[in-house]
């Protein structure tokens, strides 16, 4: 693509994510040789559909496949793992403090009720 030509593709696999037919490139069936040759043969009679599709072509792999964008792209990858690790924690020690502050609320009820029953047996008694 880059070189300025033309290229004919599978429908399967991973070339297949990347061309579009008749914008970047072309597709053929899988396996089938009608399809391929008919491809070929729209490429070398159709000289501007040929122009266009080289022309798109390369301009998509200088922009999407060069070592600066698949670097800024690693990188967005990491910060994303690392922000989700973090965020993951700070919830799940968010979860514990409140369940913690949920145990001594209820820890403190019972307190209080059980010096409520105590002091009432004392005035009985």
């Amino acid at each position: 693509m880059l070189s300025e030509r033309p290229i004919v593709v599978s429908d399967i696999g991973g070339l297949n994510e990347i061309v579009e037919h008749k914008v970047n490139g072309m597709k053929a069936y899988c396996g089938n040789a009608n399809s391929i040759a008919d491809s070929i043969l729209e490429l070398l009679f159709d000289h501007k559909l040929c122009a266009d599709i080289t022309r798109v072509a390369k301009n998509k792999v200088r922009n999407n496949y060069n070592w600066s964008k698949i670097a800024q792209d690693t990188h967005f990858a990491y910060q994303k793992a690392i922000c989700q690790s973090m965020a993951e924690k700070q919830k799940r020690e968010l979860e514990q403090e409140r369940a913690r502050k949920t145990k001594r609320a209820k820890n403190t009820e019972n307190e209080i009720t059980n010096l409520l029953s105590f002091k009432k047996r004392q005035a009985y008694a």
